[in-house]
């Protein structure tokens, strides 16, 4: 069973893997940046832009307990597998991102950018925490 620090490196690669290269993180970067100084051009107020700070926790926590239960090549299997993890997290993800879009009443263009990408990065994150906790890579 792999450790903390090493499941904690899991949410970094797959931010990697979802930007595909360094050209793609910077841009990444550059949208979230604009998309941030958007929101906070509109002067939506803190309790219209908290649900925004959320998004990402969804795919993180099921990144982490992945990277926990991760199966190495030739290991045995764990018996734990992420797949039904990743469908709760894209729900929760679908579902706070709705929320995030209708409490940003003043800045919901800008959230639905954020909601964009964030729903880019949930599904890459499930998709690789089913493959690391079965072994099975593609």
């Amino acid at each position: 069973m792999p450790s903390l620090p090493d499941a904690l490196k899991l949410p970094l690669w797959i931010i990697e893997q979802a930007t595909l290269n360094i050209v793609g993180l910077v841009v990444a970067v550059i949208w979230i940046a604009t998309l941030v100084m958007l929101i906070w051009r509109a002067k939506a107020g803190w309790s219209q832009a908290w649900p925004t700070l959320i998004l990402p926790l969804p795919w993180i926590a099921l990144a982490v307990w992945a990277g926990l239960h991760a199966r190495s090549a030739y290991g045995p299997q764990t018996g734990f597998h992420a797949d039904v993890l990743g469908i709760l997290a894209a729900g929760l993800t679908i579902g706070l991102s709705v929320f995030a879009i209708v409490k940003a009443k003043k800045a919901r263009l800008p959230v639905f950018g954020l909601v964009l990408l964030n729903g880019w990065f949930c599904f890459v994150a499930a998709f690789i925490s089913i493959m690391a906790t079965t072994g099975q890579w593609l």
